[in-house]
């Protein structure tokens, strides 16, 4: 860690400021790392708030780096993982794909849009969105609520980004 922040300051990334009351500190919760050892294995370490992913193709090295946590740490081992954060991971012999099919779903149907009919692109082509005119909606919060869930979603539908980032302008 002293030689990743020692790198930082040396780039000129960051500068520490003393803290003030009129500040706006925002934390970090995410935390991504590779580790290596050294016969050149990978082992990815994923880390959100009190939960962890732990991953590689070497099975005894994983072990090894798990059991060392567990000498460190009060795990839990779940074993292999099927949901993360809202994202379903399905595996098969050619690899690990990545879903949020029912986060999705759930979204429809806390809008009460689960049986609408799909489109070929989520926006509206040739028709400019405007901050005035038209009716206010009458449940901003839901609209804020949901435009953070399908920011979300882009995740693993980055084809959805720019229609989402669009009405993320008028929050």
């Amino acid at each position: 860690m002293a030689e990743e922040l020692s790198v930082v300051k040396k780039n000129r990334t960051w500068s520490l400021v003393p803290y003030s009351n009129s500040m706006n500190v925002v934390g970090n919760k995410w935390v991504f790392r590779v580790k290596h050892n050294i016969d050149g294995q990978v082992i990815f370490v994923l880390i959100y708030v009190n939960d962890m992913i732990v991953t590689g193709i070497n099975q005894v090295c994983l072990q090894v780096f798990i059991d060392k946590l567990h000498e460190l740490f009060a795990l839990k081992d779940l074993g292999s993982f099927h949901l993360f954060l809202g994202i379903e991971i399905v595996r098969d012999a050619t690899g690990m794909y990545l879903t949020q099919s029912k986060y999705i779903e759930d979204l429809l149907e806390k809008t009460v849009m689960l049986n609408t009919k799909p489109c070929p692109t989520p926006a509206a082509v040739g028709k400019p969105l405007a901050a005035l005119g038209g009716e206010p909606m009458k449940n901003q919060r839901l609209y804020k609520s949901v435009i953070g869930s399908l920011q979300y979603v882009t995740h693993t539908r980055p084809d959805l980004a720019f229609a989402i980032n669009k009405l993320n302008q008028f929050l």
